[in-house]
Formats: C-alpha cells, structure tokens, sequence
C-alpha cells in the first residue's frame, strides 16, 4: 500500500516537473503558450490532477489579470460541451493586491468578486490560497476556490461549491500571468 501510495506522488512530480520544466524561469507566457499548459493539464485524470494541487506549493498571490481555463470535472465524462461553454465565458481572473480582492473576467467584463487571502485547503488542509466568493448574492457565494502555484506564474485550481452536507469539488481550473 505504501508503494502505490508514493508512486501517485512520484508520477505528479514528473508530470508538474515535465511540463513546465523551462531552463529559464519566466512568467511571461504568450498566448499559444498559455494555450498549451492548459491543453496539457486536461490530459489528466481527476486523481492525477488532485495530486498535483497536493504536491504543489502555495506560492504568491497573483497580482493583475490572469489568462484562465477549466481544465476537469470531478467525474471527468460528459463534460466538455459544459467545458467549452465555460471556456467561452469565462477567460480567468484579475488579482488587486491592494484590496485582497478579485474579479472573474466573464465576456471581458469584471464580474463576480471574490475575497483572497491564505488559509487551509478543504482538499489537504494544507496551505492554499483561497479566493472566497461568501460575499456575493447566491448562487455565487456557494462557491470557494482554492489555488496552489504549481511553477512561476502558474496555479492549478480546485472549485467547491459549499453546501449544508459540506463542500462538494465542481472544477479543476488553471490561472496562467
């Protein structure tokens, strides 16, 4: 058992560390690039992405606007109509450091702002940024997301929706700067 349960965690650290292994360390991705990381990342099972959130490190919280994607669903079949739907709305996130706040860039609009600030995964317990929707009118203040910063520049994220029988995983997602 020990074995299998360390190979879930040396596949994830070659996964994360092939993908975005770049001699030069650099958060300035050009679109096609972002395109790319995000093509790759949905290549991955659910397991597998879970893993990668698991072994990835909290990171900094990304300031100003960030190029997003949805890149799973928690049962990971039938989906993808409601992922390219998505992918067409929503383009990711704008971080405002100074306000600890956030807004999602739907239709090139700042909608829906969140609250951001570091605390424990409901994934892990272990230190995540969260960006906290309870503020907003329903259906949106259901809704937590947590991010971990897998490389520079780059977060792989997990969406709950909050409900009286407790938090239930809607989305995997990616923030690319």
């Amino acid at each position: 058992m020990k074995k299998k349960y360390l190979n879930k965690y040396v596949y994830a650290a070659v996964f994360a560390i092939g993908l975005f292994y770049n001699p030069i360390a650099n958060a300035n991705y050009s679109v096609s690039e972002k395109q790319n990381i995000c093509k790759k990342l949905k290549t991955n099972s659910e397991i597998q992405l879970g893993q990668i959130f698991q072994i990835s490190k909290t990171g900094k919280i990304p300031n100003g606007k960030t190029f997003g994607c949805i890149i799973g669903w928690p049962d990971m079949r039938g989906n993808s109509g409601l992922t390219q739907l998505l992918s067409v709305l929503w383009k990711g996130k704008t971080f405002e450091n100074t306000t600890d706040t956030l807004t999602n860039n739907i239709l090139g609009l700042g909608l829906i702002q969140a609250q951001v600030y570091n605390g424990a995964s409901v994934f892990d317990g272990q230190p995540a940024i969260i960006l906290d929707y309870s503020q907003q009118m329903k259906p949106f203040s259901m809704v937590r997301d947590e991010i971990r910063e897998v490389k520079d520049g780059i977060y792989i994220g997990r969406a709950y929706i909050q409900t009286s029988s407790g938090n239930i995983l809607a989305a995997h997602f990616a923030l690319i700067q």
